[in-house]
Order: C-alpha cells, then structure tokens, then sequence
C-alpha cells in the first residue's frame, strides 16, 4: 500500500460503464451511431463497415463464442486498421487468399473517390465523430456531478490514482469544478508545454491516467504531444480541427512502446501491485493486457481484492477470462456493487466496500 502524504492510495480502474451516466453512449451505441451517420452522411462507406462488422461476428463464431448484434466501436476500428496496413503484417506472405470481397471494396472505393482505401476512410470518420460525440465542455458539469463523489474518498484520507479507459473528458471535468485547476492537487502528466511524465511523479491527491488515449491530445509537427484542453498547450490555438485526436484501438496498439502509452501502462501496472484493493467501475473485463496485470497482481499478493461496480452479475463479466473467474468464484478476491456507477458513488457504495475489504485485510495480517 502506497502513501500520499499521510494517504492510503488506491487504485481506480474505469471503463465505459463509468461514462454512462453522464449521457454518453456504450462502445456498442457507438457502433450503432456510426452505422446510422454513414447510411446517412458517407453511403460510400457504408458496405465497408458492414462488412466489418459480419466479418468480426463471423470470427466469433469460427471461435465457439456466442454471439450477439453487438459490435464494439473498438474492434471495429482495430479490424479497419489491420485491413489498411495488411500488406505489412508478419502474417501477409502466409495468407493464400485475402476474402474476394476485400479487393472488390477497394476497386469500387478507388473508382469512386480520391481516396484509396475505404477502411482507412472509414477509421478517419469514425475518428472524427467520436470527437463530437464524445465531447463535453467545462461549462456542463451537472452531467458529472456524480464522479465528485470522488471528494468522499479523498474525505476519509484516500489518495487516488485514477485510471481510465476511456477518451471522453468527465473525470476532467468533474476533477476541475471540484478540485481547481489542473497541476494543482491533480494532473494527467500534461502541462502547458506538453507532456511531462515528471508531473505524475509529484505526490498529489489525485493522478489521472488515460491508459488508451484522449479526445484532447494530439500529436502537433511543432508543438509535439500536448494536450488541448487540460491544460491547453501554448499555442494550441493554432492547431487545426482535423488533426487526429491521439486514441489507440485493438490490444496489440494499446500495448504500443511509445510514450505517453508506455509511461501510462507502467503507472498502471505498479499502481495496481501497490494498492492493496483496486476499484473497478464499469469495465467489462474485455482488454487482455488489462486483465493480465490484474491477475499477476492478485497472484503475487493473496489479500489483494477487487471491487467491482457494475450493474449486471460479476461472474457473467469475468466468464472472458477464466483466470480471473476463478479468483472470484472460487477465492472470492472479487467484491461486487451491483449497481451503476451514479449510484455506486453517490450512494457511497464503492467506499463502503472499500472500507469493509481493507478492514477484513487489516484483521488478516500477522501481529
């Protein structure tokens, strides 16, 4: 267990559920919305998309999963990525035959627009409209109001490394009503020159980690890496709207040796063996290299627990990896809120448990 000033630091861990309730849609209600705004904005896409979407229901079932209408945004663009860089992949020269349906989308596209590769357009859109989506601005904090109950924790003498897989800004700006400005008692490793991996090494209340990426970081030829908004770079100003916002898909590029994803992930990792308990809201337990350092942490220390919130039962989210399964069906080193994450906080549910699984470790530890 790590100290922040006189603090027991414990790790969070947030996944989509966590944004729900501030009005955004799932990974799947994504999916769905880019179905609906290329049908209607960009046709000539839109076979690519579906035949994205089949192929990856097609490649559940080839592997015995059942299967659902549901399609993660994520692994759609993950798959779109793969397709527009395929010729460099380790595996091209060992595929006889890519499906015929490939070479025909991009004849078709080719023909019918300046662009080459319908699934590289399809991934700039797709980019493009997670930024309005995803958005939100400082001014609309009654949609976050919930996530100040992270002021409960800090109240009863936490400090909180926060880690988060999603893009969108609440935590920023739930964090900025309630906490003040950033560098003050709480930081992303973002100053107004960048990123500086050296502001995540101050002990601070609260340090956010944006494991996948962020709506308002980008990659600028003069600026460098910087942030937009938390803190806006010097001269960010004259950044133009259409640069790419700096997100990573599909867990072999979140598993990139790049900074800021390389300092981030090893945050994590140290964070999660350190924390006697790690705090996971909304997660779905679909990212392996997530659930790898879960599971080495929890084996390398028997006390460790999760708490788990989440609305649906425990058991059904841990079925996608078995290790983890095991772990909470057998040792019962997963505790779960079933509830949703507006609940969890502002019902103070999640610190309850908190305070009850660090009791029961304190009774257990030898005198």
């Amino acid at each position: 267990m790590t100290e922040g000033g006189n603090r027991t630091r414990i790790a969070f861990l947030l996944g989509a559920g966590a944004s729900v309730d501030a009005g955004y849609p799932t990974a799947v209600g994504l999916t769905n919305k880019l179905d609906d705004w290329v049908s209607e904005n960009r046709i000539e896409l839109l076979h690519a998309l579906r035949f994205v979407t089949g192929a990856l229901q097609f490649g559940r079932s080839c592997r015995g999963e059942s299967l659902s209408a549901d399609t993660n945004i994520e692994d759609i663009l993950s798959a779109c990525s793969f397709l527009t860089t395929r010729s460099r992949s380790f595996a091209y020269p060992f595929v006889g035959a890519w499906h015929e349906r490939l070479a025909a989308l991009e004849r078709v596209f080719s023909e019918s627009s300046t662009g080459a590769n319908p699934f590289d357009a399809l991934s700039t859109v797709a980019k493009q409209r997670l930024r309005d989506w995803l958005w939100i601005e400082s001014s609309d904090v009654a949609r976050v109001k919930y996530l100040w109950s992270f002021q409960d924790f800090l109240n009863d003498g936490f400090a909180l490394d926060i880690f988060t897989l999603n893009y969108d800004a609440t935590v920023e700006v739930a964090l900025e009503t309630s906490r003040g400005q950033i560098n003050g008692d709480w930081t992303t490793g973002f100053g107004d020159r960048g990123w500086d991996p050296l502001l995540l090494e101050i002990d601070r209340p609260v340090r956010l980690f944006k494991l996948h990426g962020s709506l308002d970081w980008v990659r600028d030829e003069r600026l460098g890496l910087c942030s937009l908004r938390w803190p806006p770079a010097i001269d960010s100003e004259e950044i133009p709207e259409s640069v790419d916002s700096l997100l990573i898909f599909g867990t072999d590029a979140k598993l990139q040796a790049v900074d800021p994803f390389l300092t981030l992930l090893y945050r994590f990792r140290q964070s999660v063996f350190e924390s006697a308990a790690v705090v996971i809201i909304g997660y779905s337990f679909g990212d392996q290299h997530v659930n790898d350092i879960l599971w080495e942490a929890m084996q390398r220390e028997a006390t460790k627990r999760c708490i788990v919130v989440n609305s649906s039962p425990i058991l059904d989210r841990l079925s996608v990896d078995p290790r983890l399964g095991r772990l909470a069906d057998v040792e019962n080193r997963f505790r779960q809120v079933q509830a949703t994450a507006r609940e969890a906080f502002e019902k103070n549910l999640a610190l309850a448990e908190l305070k009850r699984v660090l009791a029961e470790q304190a009774s257990e530890e030898p005198f």
